[in-house]
């Protein structure tokens, strides 16, 4: 709940606007609001590709939805491999959606923990 209070508020206030379901790929956190944690295994997102887990399917229904990745994947070993998966993921299903050669939504954030950096 500290960290990304902002986000958190916004997630959570959209959330209380009903029709809103959150998921989450990645260790378990403390947060005000319902959210389904599917665990912390890579291999969720390339079920999630193949269509095989109920992520696939509710992201499939979504008119527009939402990703948002946090900055620890780009220090990990496997980053270009999770960087794949989730342009995969964005071109599989509507998260990044054109019309024509403009982009109409875009679905995919990057959270940053940018005091971390100022900390050093």
């Amino acid at each position: 709940r500290k960290e990304a209070a902002i986000l958190n508020t916004r997630i959570r206030k959209r959330y209380l606007q009903g029709n809103f379901e959150i998921f989450s790929i990645g260790p378990k956190f403390d947060i005000n609001y319902p959210c389904k944690f599917l665990g912390d295994n890579p291999s969720i997102l390339k079920d999630t590709i193949r269509k095989k887990n109920l992520l696939s399917k509710k992201l499939a229904k979504a008119k527009k939805p939402l990703l948002i990745i946090g900055d620890n994947i780009f220090t990990r070993k496997d980053s270009n491999s999770f960087l794949s998966c989730i342009y995969d993921l964005c071109t599989s299903f509507k998260i990044i959606q054109k019309r024509n050669k403009d982009i109409i939504w875009n679905g995919l954030n990057c959270y940053i923990m940018l005091h971390q950096e100022l900390a050093r």
